[in-house]
């Protein structure tokens, strides 16, 4: 772990995972070589809806095209970032079209959103060494959180047992 102060190194994580955020909102047309270089070349990505894997950088490319050919119109707006000792956690909001298929789900033409919690692994050179992303593999029959039907309401007035 480099030398930085808690307060430097917050400010240095919160904008590795602003800028990885960016890089996915910037779309299928920004630049594929300063995408590639805020990853470690021995990244290692768990997609843990679809239960699959990308590693190394050169994997990186390929899935990222995938992703956001499939997706139409994708945005990732950021809920929260809370900064960890080795890297970050980004609570955030998927948007798009689902217009393609992924691995495990076909294009359904729905917009949705999703939540989905990122974990971002930093190594010592402030690359992104690991990315844990966690969502919903039916993420086009996703909606916000206010949609989420309520279980077991609390119930006003009674009394507690």
């Amino acid at each position: 772990m480099a030398n930085f102060s808690l307060d430097s190194r917050a400010e240095l994580y919160t904008k590795i995972s602003r800028r990885f955020i960016d890089s996915w909102n910037n779309g299928i047309d920004a630049d594929v070589p300063t995408f590639l270089s805020q990853f470690s070349s021995t990244v290692d990505w768990h997609d843990h809806a679809f239960f699959i894997r990308h590693e190394g950088s050169e994997a990186m490319a390929p899935f990222r095209t995938r992703w956001l050919t499939s997706i139409k119109n994708f945005r990732c707006d950021i809920k929260s970032i809370k900064v960890v000792e080795d890297g970050s956690v980004i609570q955030c909001v998927y948007n798009g079209t689902m217009v393609g298929a992924l691995p495990g789900r076909k294009a359904s033409g729905k917009t949705f959103k999703a939540n989905v919690l990122i974990m971002l692994g930093i190594n010592e050179e402030n690359k992104i060494q690991k990315v844990d992303e966690y969502y919903s593999a039916t993420l086009d029959e996703a909606g916000d959180v206010d949609t989420y039907k309520l279980i077991n309401p609390p119930q006003r007035g009674r009394e507690k047992l």
